[in-house]
């Protein structure tokens, strides 16, 4: 049971990653970092920065998801080794979603996207059977 948990730990940690891995392109695109107003600069941003900051958004959104289905599934208790698989199916679609927003790759975005989004449902799903 400790591999749902461990994800849980990556995907909380993900957004800061991705972060990290956007201020050097709005610094590029910018020319600095606005500290005093940091989200009006991200809003402004364009390419590559701009997508970043929108995979930083998508992960806080994949993180509460994760976490409410990962709920349900400790509630019900769901059988640990498909609860495993799922989890890290989940993460590796997650990091797939991170890298293909990055790179501009919409449909492979949007199908890492629904393998998450599956994965949480059939958490939730399962978890009741």
């Amino acid at each position: 049971m400790i591999i749902p948990f461990i994800v849980l730990s990556v995907l909380v940690l993900m957004p800061y990653f991705i972060k990290g891995f956007a201020l050097p392109q709005i610094v590029k695109e910018k020319g600095s970092y606005d500290n005093k107003n940091p989200r009006a600069q991200m809003a402004d941003c364009k390419g590559m920065a701009a997508r970043l900051t929108a995979a930083q958004n998508n992960a806080w959104e994949a993180l509460i998801f994760y976490t409410a289905c990962l709920f349900v599934t400790v509630q019900f208790k769901m059988d640990a080794q498909i609860l495993a698989v799922v989890s890290l199916v989940f993460l590796l679609s997650r990091i797939i979603h991170a890298v293909s927003y990055a790179k501009d790759w919409d449909k492979v975005r949007s199908f890492a996207f629904f393998g998450a989004f599956l994965c949480g449902m059939i958490m939730i799903v399962a978890s009741f059977l």
